[in-house]
């Protein structure tokens, strides 16, 4: 038996390892840059309320977590990825730390299963090692359960005491949802147990916890921007996620969820199918009623995020270690015929796989070989933690004759064949497609003090972001959309703007602009220009 409390220790500090390591060369990217930037706004201008974008506040979300970020890059000196994603990472180990002890209320063996599934889902994984706000929710979420559980496992009422605080941090951290999420799977758990007092409890503390909240949140909304921004935070933290249209169906996040959320959504799918005459017995055993804890946790948030249209796939990332629970299932049922070969399968899967990731490393090699480019990869790295986890697995395959440790050992082969084309091969890779360095280096090379910087049909908080962030510097641009406007620009202005955009303009205007560089904004093709030189009577200024 394991010691509890060393182990999640443990645990806690290997998650933390995993999520951070081989990130300290990669630069922000896509959604991560805005909150760099916000985060480099703080040392710029101080802590606000809300995130600062160009001198405006930001209405989508409050600015407890840029300023997380901010206490990490006075850690490690400045924003980068690196500093970025430790409350990610710190937050996502505590998850697997608490998805751990969860399961192991029931069996060691199920809190180990359970955290090996957690690790080899594909969308958690990626926003642990991210900058991600849904992993604070999934944090926040994972403790209110664990809290109420641990009351009713115990028969310590007391546990129960901390859940305001945790639902006060979630909504500081994400606003409304971070607080409505877990609320509403406590909510779940207090109706499964028929335990209707304790529901009107805990749902008449929510709601007035709920109502404070947001009282507070637009009184500091109307204190930081006034009537308008307090319309706009109802508009985007609350309102507006409801009532704004989108093209996504009812059934988005159970289709989409099979591919991003594996392998562990398709299983958990399974095992509550096969499964599903004994979870939903009246008088189900103590594991069983465990499971249907478990299948509300997902399906209540999958549900209640289905009824607005505005969809996205991290927003029902708290489903993970619900899925990852109920996954963890197949590991150690006996009593279905198709379990069993359907555990029988994966683990064969999980055995060859470091031989998969070993073929697909070399093939990349050769691929980079072949087209004469360097993806960035860490290749040797690679093979090498590949081949430990073969030596290691091996091993431990001959030490360990106990059939669920067996069956664990192979788990673990896969999951961490898994991690490793993650971090060594997938995510630097994809970091080499969406660079942007090399342009801010070229833009930081060229611009003077008090020259103005000028984005053309870009932004404001597009590719703009990507751009100022790499460059860390309290500059705020301007923003043209018009080839008149452009045409308006005082010379030396520098230019950014759209390969494609500036390839439209009329060669009249195009005369008075001299190219820098001609490189990539993440993905995004891109051109640095540079406004010639004119006479005073040319000159108008920038509005």
């Amino acid at each position: 038996m394991l010691n509890s409390a060393r182990f999640s220790w443990f645990l806690f500090v290997m998650s933390v390892f995993l999520f951070v390591c081989g990130l300290s060369q990669h630069e922000l990217t896509q959604f991560e840059t805005r909150f760099g930037y916000f985060a480099q706004t703080i040392a710029w201008q101080g802590f606000s309320f809300f995130p600062v974008l160009y001198g405006h506040p930001y209405p989508d979300y409050p600015a407890t977590y840029p300023f997380l970020i901010y206490l990490s890059s006075l850690i490690f000196g400045k924003v980068t990825l690196f500093s970025a994603v430790w409350p990610s990472a710190l937050h996502a180990a505590g998850t697997v730390v608490l998805t751990y002890r969860l399961g192991a209320l029931q069996k060691t063996s199920w809190g180990i299963a359970a955290v090996l599934f957690e690790l080899g889902t594909f969308y958690f994984v990626m926003t642990a090692r991210s900058v991600s706000l849904d992993q604070l929710v999934l944090f926040v979420t994972t403790l209110s359960f664990y809290l109420v559980y641990l009351a009713q496992y115990s028969g310590e009422t007391c546990y129960r005491k901390w859940l305001p605080w945790v639902l006060l941090y979630g909504f500081m951290c994400r606003g409304p949802m971070g607080m409505v999420i877990p609320l509403s799977v406590v909510l779940m758990f207090d109706l499964l147990n028929a335990d209707y007092r304790r529901l009107m409890k805990t749902l008449l503390m929510g709601m007035l916890l709920f109502l404070m909240a947001n009282v507070c949140l637009l009184l500091l909304a109307y204190q930081t921007g006034g009537r308008d921004f307090v319309l706009q935070v109802l508009e985007m933290q609350g309102l507006g996620r409801i009532q704004k249209l989108g093209h996504y169906p009812f059934y988005f996040y159970f289709q989409q969820a099979w591919s991003n959320y594996a392998v562990t959504f398709p299983l958990a799918c399974i095992v509550v199918a096969v499964l599903h005459r004994q979870i939903f017995r009246k008088h189900a055993s103590a594991d069983m009623k465990f499971i249907q804890y478990m299948v509300a946790w997902a399906g209540i948030i999958l549900l209640g995020l289905s009824i607005p249209t505005e969809k996205k796939l991290r927003y029902i990332l708290p489903i993970t270690p619900a899925i990852s629970l109920i996954s963890a299932r197949l590991i150690l049922d006996n009593s279905s015929w198709l379990l069993a070969q359907i555990r029988s399968v994966l683990l064969i899967a999980c055995a060859i796989f470091p031989w998969l990731g070993l073929f697909l490393t070399a093939l990349l090699y050769g691929f980079g070989v072949y087209k004469q480019i360097e993806l960035g990869a860490s290749y040797v790295w690679a093979v090498l933690f590949l081949l430990f986890i073969l030596l290691a697995g091996r091993h431990s395959l001959r030490l360990w004759k106990e059939k669920i440790i067996r069956y664990q050992i192979k788990l673990g082969m896969g999951v961490g064949a898994f991690l490793v084309m993650i971090i060594c091969l997938v995510q630097p890779v994809h970091a080499y497609f969406n660079r942007t360095q090399p342009f801010a280096q070229q833009l930081d090379q060229h611009h003077l003090p008090g020259q103005k910087i000028v984005f053309y049909k870009i932004g404001p908080d597009a590719e703009d972001v990507k751009l100022m962030v790499a460059l860390n510097e309290p500059t705020a641009p301007f923003f043209v959309n018009t080839p008149p406007a452009l045409l308006a620009l005082p010379s030396k202005t520098l230019v950014v703007a759209r390969e494609e955009d500036y390839d439209a303009l009329p060669e009249s205007i195009k005369l008075h602009f001299s190219a820098l560089y001609y490189g990539k904004i993440g993905h995004q093709k891109a051109i640095l220009l540079i406004a010639a030189k004119r006479g005073r009577d040319e000159q108008l200024p920038i509005k």
